[in-house]
C-alpha cells in the first residue's frame, strides 16, 4: 500500500511506501536536518566568532606588555565586554580579571588592566 505525502523539505508530493515516511528522499531527509542544525548552531557560531575576535585583537596590543588599558576606555580599543568568556571578582567586589580565551585583563591598580595570557 502507498501512501501519498508531501515532502516537508522540497514540497513535492511522493507515494510513501510506509505511513511514518516523512521525506520524498534522504536527500530530502538530511537537507532538513541539516538546515534544524545550522539554525540551532547560528548563536554558538557567533558567540566563537567575537570570541576568536576579541582575542586577536588583545594578541595585537599583548605585542607592548607595557600598555595600560583604563576601563572607561575599553570600547576605544575595541574591547567589548560582553564578548568576555568569565569575570573574576574580588573579596570587596571588584573586577580583578576578564577572561576571553587565550588572554585576559588583569587589574593592576583601580580601573587599570594590563593584558596578560589566559
Amino acid at each position: 500500500m502507498t501512501y501519498t505525502k508531501q515532502c516537508p523539505f522540497c514540497g513535492e508530493f511522493f507515494d510513501a511506501s510506509r505511513i511514518d515516511q516523512i521525506f520524498c528522499s534522504s536527500k530530502c531527509r538530511n537537507g532538513f536536518n541539516n538546515d534544524i542544525q545550522a539554525k540551532l548552531n547560528a548563536p554558538y557560531q557567533s558567540i566563537a566568532k567575537n570570541l576568536k575576535t576579541q582575542d586577536e585583537l588583545l594578541e595585537k596590543y599583548s605585542s607592548n606588555p607595557n600598555i595600560l588599558f583604563h576601563s572607561e576606555n575599553f570600547k576605544q580599543y575595541g574591547i567589548i565586554m560582553d564578548h568576555a568568556f568569565r569575570f573574576h571578582y574580588d573579596k570587596s567586589n571588584n573586577l580583578t580579571n576578564i577572561i576571553f580565551v587565550k588572554y585576559q585583563l588583569v587589574l593592576v591598580k583601580q580601573s587599570l588592566y594590563k593584558i596578560a595570557k589566559s
